[in-house]
């Protein structure tokens, strides 16, 4: 627990020495009250949310401009006036934080996303053997410009079995020196992590913000809340796919439920939530993905959307809600009316001018 709290202090150092003015940039978002409606805080630019192959193909050579101008055109025209990606191998996030001004957009990367030799990762970043390797990496990532550091703690969910992560996650004392070396450089640190043993793990080692956070227990979620990192729950890649046939409904469902609920008692504990869809992944289509996500986490708000056991399906989740005069195209303008929901408004505002503000480096 005393190296817990040393941490801890130590992360709260290092955010007293940022070289930026954390208020005034708080500032710049509290402006915009729904500043939480224009910020995709977790997204793939890489990816196109149908076959992931195909899309990793398409930026090989070199990142296809017409592919990013056309995502970027999108995302303007839902008003989304932030994202943060996640990385990849191609330099595909890179190009997009270039264009991404000419569009009203401010873009963030950490350039490529980190992983261990035969740990999950490979698909968005490159991977090291050694702690000295892992030194190497991030120094790549400061000489590129990367905003950020994002490091993969764990596996994924087996869309087939619930409830198993797939490859599991690094040894504790792996995550503690990753994340205190990139904190060393000046960065804050994005880590997907899955499972309870992995989260509570990254959340000892003090990363800055938890990416996925599947399969969570009260345990981790009260850590999450004492620690002050950001939760990004990312719904939007298991509730797409019901009733898509790939996998089996019921499984999809019971990470959907187990998620929302947790996403429920982390409200009550005052956890900072953030809502980042993973677009491109499978069914996550970018700027429509964000919306989906944002109607999900929603959904952890409302009462008997699964209470039948037959709203099982994607579709507007404020008619599952029995509210069918909103529109999931104009949440400007929605009127939710519980308090729960309003809560998660303020939450969602809070989250993502955190984001915003710690996920840069200036």
């Amino acid at each position: 627990m005393n190296e817990q709290k040393n941490r801890l202090n130590q992360r709260e150092q290092l955010k007293r020495q940022n070289r930026f003015d954390r208020q005034s940039q708080v500032n710049e978002y509290t402006a915009s009250q729904n500043f939480w409606q224009k910020a995709e805080c977790h997204a793939h630019m890489v990816l196109d949310g149908v076959d992931f192959r195909a899309a990793l193909a398409r930026h090989e050579r070199e990142p296809e401009e017409a592919f990013i101008r056309g995502t970027l055109a999108a995302y303007r025209d839902a008003g989304i006036t932030y994202i943060r990606d996640g990385g990849d191998n191609e330099w595909t996030s890179v190009r997009a934080r270039e264009l991404a001004e000419e569009y009203g957009i401010e873009y963030r990367t950490p350039i490529f996303a980190i992983h261990k030799n035969g740990f999950y990762g490979k698909i968005v970043g490159k991977c090291f053997d050694t702690i000295a390797e892992y030194r190497q990496l991030i120094g790549e990532v400061k000489r590129s410009g990367g905003d950020f550091v994002k490091v993969m703690l764990g596996g994924i969910l087996d869309f087939g079995h619930y409830p198993v992560i797939t490859g599991g996650g690094l040894p504790g004392t792996w995550m503690k020196e990753m994340v205190h070396i990139a904190h060393e450089e000046g960065f804050s640190v994005m880590a997907h992590v899955n499972g309870e043993q992995a989260v509570r793990e990254a959340l000892e080692a003090g990363i800055d913000s938890l990416e996925h956070g599947f399969l969570q227990t009260e345990e981790t979620l009260r850590l999450l809340a004492e620690t002050g990192a950001v939760w990004v729950p990312t719904l939007a890649p298991v509730m797409n796919q019901i009733g898509d046939g790939r996998f089996p409904n019921e499984v999809l469902t019971a990470y959907g439920e187990g998620q929302m609920h947790n996403i429920r008692r982390a409200m009550e504990l005052g956890v900072k939530l953030a809502a980042g869809s993973d677009a491109g992944a499978y069914r996550v289509m970018h700027a429509d993905g964000f919306r989906d996500e944002l109607k999900w986490m929603f959904a952890a708000c409302g009462d008997g959307l699964f209470s039948d056991g037959k709203e099982r399906m994607c579709g507007d989740i404020y008619s599952a809600l029995q509210k069918p005069n909103l529109e999931k195209q104009n949440l400007e303008k929605q009127s939710l009316e519980t308090t729960d929901m309003e809560k998660l408004k303020q939450i969602l505002q809070s989250g993502a001018e955190e984001i915003a503000v710690r996920f840069r480096c200036t």
